[in-house]
């Protein structure tokens, strides 16, 4: 029997950093840490750190590329070397959990036209990814941004950033950060992702926060009466999975707040 994942991932985007490592000293609880890094030797390096401060936690790799985060944007080079790391790794003991955080590149916009010329080829490659997670001895979390919500379906299908149709069991992760989110829109946002929670039998995790910014230096932090309300709202519909962004920003008030549930 597949063992179940623990119900609470924190994300560092920005994990060589001593003040973001440190804070893996408050985690007493299961959680997986998903840690950016551009290769799997660079992640295993911020693992072994990242043990040394607390050997109790689950460290994953989140894969970075030139566009940042993964879309048919990314070129096909780059996500044929992930396959190619993955596949030098796959006579390890346990499944290596890895991220697909799929998102289009507004942060390297100039991929939006590189990336015209192979979006079709990268597309595929990343559907191959997510198919032969098992034969590559990995287990996928998707990181997705909020479906049903300013955005069709159909589209987010179209662009690469959901694969609903692929019928394996990878884990998906729904973006709510309502700290980033306009007031008049953060009802509908989580009335749509709630929505999906409940009809998609993959397992799936909320995304809440904003707990520190990350390369998206604009986004508001969330304030703890924030997390409490967003934490109440999805746990009251019995959705009780989370993700939170990010393990730098996470303080006593936070952890005081996710103590409250576990």
């Amino acid at each position: 029997m597949e063992k179940i994942s623990p119900p609470i991932i924190f994300f560092e985007e920005y994990p060589h950093k001593k003040e973001n490592q440190i804070k893996a000293e408050l985690l007493d609880f299961p959680c997986i840490v998903f840690l950016a890094a551009n290769n799997i030797k660079e992640f295993y390096a911020y693992k072994r750190e990242y043990l040394k401060i607390n050997p109790n936690i689950e460290l994953a790799w989140w894969p970075v590329f030139k566009t940042v985060w993964l879309s048919p944007f990314t070129s096909p080079q780059e996500i044929e070397n992930l396959i190619f790391q993955l596949k030098k790794e796959k006579s390890r003991e346990e499944k290596l959990k890895i991220l697909l955080d799929l998102e289009l590149p507004f942060l390297r916009a100039q991929y939006f036209l590189i990336g015209l010329k192979h979006f079709k080829k990268s597309k595929q490659l990343i559907e191959r990814l997510i198919e032969k997670s098992k034969e590559l001895n990995v287990e996928i979390y998707t990181f997705e941004y909020p479906p049903n919500f300013l955005i069709f379906p159909f589209l987010l299908e179209k662009l690469g950033l959901t694969f609903l149709k692929i019928n394996v069991g990878y884990k998906r992760i729904l973006s709510c950060y309502t700290s980033s989110t306009p007031i008049v829109l953060r009802a509908m946002m989580k009335k749509t992702v709630l929505k999906e929670a409940k009809k998609d039998t993959r397992e799936i995790f909320i995304a809440l926060g904003l707990f520190a910014r990350g390369r998206v230096r604009w986004e508001k932090l969330i304030k703890p009466a924030g997390l409490k309300k967003d934490l109440n709202y999805f746990l009251s519909k019995n959705v009780n999975k989370f993700a939170f962004f990010r393990l730098g920003g996470l303080n006593q008030e936070f952890l005081k707040i996710i103590h409250l549930y576990l």
